[in-house]
């Protein structure tokens, strides 16, 4: 019984941890190229202030 607990719960964590995964690459692709504005804007800040 202990066993088959542990053998859930790895599951689980398994099953959540992958869904989070696939779930950050759909965000990725759809804020990708607002993202790389995001990080292009930032950049130039940094420059024009040093």
């Amino acid at each position: 019984m202990e066993f088959r607990q542990a053998a859930i719960g790895v599951a689980a964590c398994f099953y959540i941890v992958l869904i989070m995964i696939v779930i950050l690459i759909q965000v990725v692709r759809k804020n990708e190229r607002v993202g790389a504005n995001y990080v292009e804007n930032y950049v130039g800040l940094d420059n024009s202030s040093i």
